[in-house]
């Protein structure tokens, strides 16, 4: 549960700044459009982490995975959204408050973007991974 709310968190904080990462869209939360411009962000299976100490302050981190998908267009245009999430997260380490009182305290990609799926009609999707840190103190 904690997982979806900081993934909400992250998904929220990358709409409101959407334009400043020069954004084609908004992004769904574990939904794309069946074809034309669209993005998502969706819980992922993958490495994860989680620590309480003995004070009960917790940290952990956890995948997910940015889709960026478009119709017949220049495919530079459908990966370079999922760089500029990056690259505003690598010069922005602003934290994100959640709503259970944790915090984010980095958000990095993890697996550079990579086509995901090409349909008949000229759709293709790209999808790039990046993790999200996070502590709670107590």
């Amino acid at each position: 549960m904690q997982e979806i709310l900081i993934v909400k968190s992250v998904l929220d904080y990358i709409n409101e700044h959407s334009k400043e990462m020069n954004l084609p869209c908004e992004l769904e939360l574990e939904d794309i459009a069946p074809k034309g411009l669209s993005m998502s962000l969706q819980q992922i299976s993958g490495e994860k982490y989680f620590e309480k100490d003995i004070v009960g302050n917790e940290s952990g981190f956890f995948p997910f995975a940015i889709y960026s998908q478009n119709t017949n267009v220049d495919k530079l245009g459908i990966i370079k959204p999922l760089w500029n999430i990056s690259d505003y997260f690598d010069k922005h380490k602003q934290e994100i408050v959640l709503q259970d009182g944790r915090t984010t305290v980095n958000v990095e990609m993890t697996g550079t973007p990579a086509l995901y799926s090409r349909a008949k009609d000229g759709t293709v999707i790209y999808q790039a991974i990046y993790k999200v840190e996070y502590y709670k103190e107590v």
